[in-house]
Parts: structure tokens; sequence; C-alpha cells
């Protein structure tokens, strides 16, 4: 992955990339994992959405699935957003929020 950045303005040019990393504890199998990534707009409207399904044998040994994603800048008109990741596995979630600016 590209190294992490704390900018969050961002030009209709720039490539943007979100990385995850998912880690499970524990000393059963991995399960499954259901992602689900939202870009909300400052009037609280998703512009754009996408749902992935990490299968349990993608899991390294140490437990652990690296995701990396676009994020569309491209295709938003300037304002601020709010980009949500949330992750399941049928009886946890995790959810991550950040908000940044396309200009």
């Amino acid at each position: 992955p590209s190294p992490p950045t704390t900018v969050r303005e961002f030009a209709g040019a720039d490539d943007v990339t979100g990385f995850l990393q998912i880690v499970q504890g524990g000393k059963s199998r991995p399960r499954k994992v259901n992602l689900q990534i939202r870009v909300v707009d400052g009037h609280d409207k998703v512009v754009h959405q996408a749902a992935d399904t990490i299968e349990s044998v993608l899991f390294s040994t140490r437990r652990i699935v690296e995701y990396p994603f676009t994020v569309p800048i491209a295709h938003l008109v300037e304002g601020p957003y709010l980009l949500s990741v949330e992750a399941t596995d049928g009886e946890r979630s995790a959810r991550r929020d950040v908000r940044f600016t396309r200009k």
C-alpha cells in the first residue's frame, strides 16, 4: 500500500485509495466478513456504495486480510463527504468513518 496520509482534501484528478486491515482474533477458524463501503455527501445523500465479501480462506495465518479500495473522487462534486466502512462477520461488527473534502 501507499504510505498513509493525513490529507483530507482532494482534487478531482487525485487518485485516492483506502486501505483496510481486517484482523480476527481468537483461536477458532476465521469467519467470512461482509464489507459495506459508503460515501455520503454534505446533504446526507449516499453518492457511492459498494459491498464485498472477504471469504474466510483469504485470512493469513496471522488472521489478517489487507483490503485496498478506490475512493471515487473524480465522480464527486466539490464539497464535504463522509466515507464509512463497516465490516461484519455475523456476530461482530466494526465501523470506521473519515471525513474528507472534494475541492
